[in-house]
């Protein structure tokens, strides 16, 4: 079984755990809040923030954790391998 990971500094956008179908328990985390975190720590733009999310930090992690859009009532589970 893998140990759970954890994203150094965004705690204040942990929302909660979840256990996938292989049993690996993952942190669940809020991506508009992982995104004004971003924001704050680099001084970005909304803009800069988000293509950092959706194009490096999500990517790096792999399937270790899950993102979930509080904001638009969905659920983004893991990057899909075929695109990267």
């Amino acid at each position: 079984m893998k140990e759970l990971c954890c994203l150094e500094g965004f705690e204040e956008a942990l929302i909660g755990h979840s256990m996938k179908p292989d049993g690996h328990l993952v942190l669940c985390y809020d991506i508009e809040k992982v995104i004004k975190l971003c924001m704050e720590f680099q001084e970005w733009d909304y803009a800069a923030a988000s293509d950092y999310f959706w194009t490096s930090l999500r990517w790096e992690f792999g399937d270790d954790f899950i993102y979930i859009s509080c904001e638009e009532d969905w659920l983004y589970v893991q990057p899909d391998e075929s695109l990267h």
